[in-house]
């Protein structure tokens, strides 16, 4: 087992140890990514799709849309990222087969897995300015898929907690 921690988001510096390291996992050659986080803005779904056009890679999102706590904004942005979806798919039609999300309202968790042997969580949404905006953010990254594969039941209930089993947003 490999840890980074801590990873840091600070707005003073503004700088967000999270977001790089996110960036670092999306940019990798992984074949399943799992996005948990109440939210997730339109520029990290677009910049995870950008890696999963035309190639066998497969991505799971779960959020809070449809909770009635989301601000108007949230929602909106949201919805910006399933219509990216949906764009991308006239560019891969076998996009649908590779996209799930996930809507649980009960969801707080914010992490990332890549392929059952990386997790990146912390306390940040995974929005591109998550932190940036005000937050003081913490998170740390676990490489080792024997940490990691103990998250799986956990991403099971998330799912069965979900309004409606995983979905291809249209």
């Amino acid at each position: 087992m490999v840890l980074k921690f801590p990873i840091l988001t600070s707005p003073i510096s503004r700088r967000s140890d999270f977001l790089d390291e996110f960036q670092n996992i999306v940019d990798s050659d992984f074949k399943e990514l799992i996005v948990i986080s109440p939210f997730v803005d339109v520029f990290i779904i677009e910049n995870i799709l950008r890696r999963c056009i035309f190639k066998d890679r497969k991505m799971l999102i779960a959020t809070r849309y449809g909770s009635t706590s989301l601000s108007a904004t949230q929602r909106k942005d949201i919805d910006k990222a399933i219509d990216v979806i949906v764009q991308y798919e006239s560019k891969d039609i076998k996009l649908p087969e590779k996209v799930r999300w996930i809507r649980n309202e009960k969801l707080h968790a914010k992490f990332i897995i890549k392929d059952w042997e990386t997790v990146l969580f912390g306390s940040q949404n995974i929005t591109q300015f998550g932190g940036l905006r005000g937050n003081y953010e913490l998170g740390a990254r676990i490489d080792g898929s024997e940490y990691v594969e103990k998250l799986r039941p956990f991403v099971e209930d998330i799912k069965r907690g979900a309004k409606r089993k995983p979905f291809y947003p249209r």
